[in-house]
């Protein structure tokens, strides 16, 4: 889960006095350097850090998040949901990488309900949330799945070092997928009947390396590379072929990219301070976690990325082909889906505390674009020219999404009528005004 897939960090302040600065300046002079550090010694007595909760031991560990969920008041978590997670977490425990989360997750962790729409769980300061959707295998999974992300937190791995959003992009996208694997896993070890799993294709594939003489071990490594390749680069609804047979990518991969991409594309930020080393580092500390044979070079190089970042401009790829481009406007992110290198929708996710309207124009890497806004949506024709100043694309826009006849200029050059039905592939849609 995405999520809305986020990053937190725990600070705690030192507060110094300055027992001797208030002083008369005879008195000042005739104290030595001795005197001095003694008084910030004992300043900093007075003022100690936060005491810190001891780690419990790793085999205690399910033990611990049991009495800890039986001690919550009632107010905070029904006895019916302290009886829920505590099933959830002897599901983990019944298999080797389930048992693997609970005994590396901080000790502080707490367990809520999450009752939010649009995730179905979420890590958020100590807190693992997560909704009741009927089935407690694929529940547990959710768990397992927020449970990485506060191993994470608790390991360091997610204090994103902000050098650039190409590298805030990454990581993000790397925290999300290392949680994916570890749900991958345990669902491998669980050995019940699959009906559709998002990860069925891995785990055949695991068992058809077995069939060529590896070990499990080494199959499973090898699947988990595969798996984490096939994501990255997303390579979904594709087939490999191994021992004569076709194993068939999940096609919910494209769907987990685009959900991310969009989700952690936000405004540029950089801060030259940092450190590339820190990055690298940060990095192999993911592969490490998720035990795959991949380098670090692999999720920086748009050779083998599915995501092209450039001026307020993010372009996605499904196998190799345009799947999606996004922009940030200041009403909010600009979407617009292709299939096949054809343009299928454009929407716009609104800014809440947007309350422009006019005529716009905003640039990009290769272009520029003109619409008209009111009450925050973009209404009226939506028009894109390229860098030389020729119009290839107009879309006619109601209250932020497209709708009606326009046409697109294809990479051939040929002048395609397209008709935008929006409400016709999202027939729920509703737009979301503005307060």
């Amino acid at each position: 889960m995405i999520k809305k897939i986020l990053l937190y960090c725990v600070c705690v302040s030192f507060l110094l006095g300055s027992g001797y600065a208030d002083a008369a300046p005879h008195r000042e002079k005739k104290r030595s350097s001795n005197t001095r550090q003694t008084t910030r010694k004992e300043d900093k007595k007075k003022s100690p850090p936060l005491p810190q909760a001891p780690e419990v031991p790793p085999k205690q560990k399910l033990a611990h998040f049991k009495q800890q969920i039986l001690k919550t008041p009632d107010t905070e978590l029904s006895p019916e949901d302290k009886t829920w997670f505590i099933e959830l977490l002897d599901i983990l425990a019944s298999v080797p990488r389930g048992r693997w989360i609970i005994e590396n997750a901080p000790s502080d962790l707490k367990f809520r309900i999450y009752s939010q729409q649009g995730h179905s769980g979420v890590y958020n300061k100590k807190n693992v949330s997560i909704k009741r959707y009927g089935d407690p295998q694929e529940e547990a999974l959710t768990l397992a799945h927020e449970m990485t992300h506060a191993i994470q937190h608790h390991r360091g791995m997610s204090r994103i070092p902000l050098h650039d959003l190409q590298e805030y992009l990454i990581v993000n996208r790397l925290k999300e997928l290392h949680a994916v694997v570890e749900q991958a896993r345990i669902d491998h070890q669980l050995s019940r009947p699959k009906k559709g799993s998002r990860y069925d294709w891995a785990i055949e594939l695991a068992k058809e390396k077995e069939k060529q003489g590896l070990s499990p071990q080494a199959a499973n490594r090898f699947a988990r590379t595969e798996m984490v390749k096939r994501f990255w680069q997303n390579h979904a609804s594709t087939s490999i072929q191994i021992n004569g047979k076709k194993i068939r990518v999940s096609r919910r991969i494209d769907h987990w990219n685009r959900s991310y991409d969009l989700y952690y594309f936000k405004k540029d930020f950089i801060d030259n301070n940092v450190s590339k080393k820190k990055f690298d580092r940060i990095l192999r500390l993911y592969i490490q976690a998720m035990e795959v044979d991949i380098q670090p070079e692999f999720f920086i190089s748009p050779e083998t990325s599915a995501f092209r970042l450039e001026k307020n401009k993010l372009t996605t790829f499904l196998n190799g082909i345009r799947r999606q481009e996004i922009h940030i406007l200041d009403e909010g992110k600009l979407e617009k889906e292709y299939k096949n290198g054809e343009l299928l929708y454009i929407r716009l996710h609104p800014q809440k505390s947007s309350k422009t309207k006019g005529n716009k124009n905003f640039s990009f890497t290769g272009g520029h674009a003109s619409y008209s806004v009111r009450n925050g949506e973009i209404n009226g024709i939506y028009r894109e020219y390229d860098a030389w100043g020729k119009q290839v694309l107009e879309v006619p826009m109601e209250e932020g999404h497209s709708e009606g006849d326009g046409w697109q200029i294809m990479e051939n050059g040929e002048r395609k009528v397209i008709r935008f039905r929006f409400k016709e592939i999202f027939p729920y849609y509703r737009s979301k005004k503005k307060e």
